[in-house]
């Protein structure tokens, strides 16, 4: 849950970031708007889901977001922060993904104890 918070905060710097005069990519604003709506909807849903099965929520420290995303000799303001988004994707499936494993795991461990009683 944590990560998608710490997601949606990123996103919001994103939308800010594309949203100021001085950048003035309204388009692209919205689009990380939406992002950080959609991630800040996951956080909210795990919240619930672990509330309704008796779980406590346990929101810890979030580290500032980035909020400059200038262009490079290279590449424009906005493939920075596409590839920054990109990036915190991959780290938020990971960790759902390292959360699926984890529950598996435990479900498997039940099921032998079960088994073997």
């Amino acid at each position: 849950m944590n990560i998608e918070y710490q997601a949606s905060y990123q996103y919001q710097a994103m939308w800010a970031y594309f949203d100021r005069d001085d950048v003035g990519l309204p388009h692209i604003a919205e689009h990380f708007k939406k992002m950080a709506k959609e991630e800040l909807g996951h956080a909210q849903e795990f919240q619930s889901y672990t509330t309704k099965r008796g779980g406590q929520v346990r929101l810890l420290e979030m580290a500032p977001p980035e909020h400059e995303f200038a262009a490079t000799k290279d590449k424009s303001d906005a493939q920075v922060a596409f590839e920054k988004a990109l990036e915190l994707e991959k780290n938020v499936y990971q960790g759902l993904h390292c959360l699926h494993i984890y529950r598996w795991l435990v479900n498997l461990v039940v099921l032998q104890a079960l088994l073997y009683v």
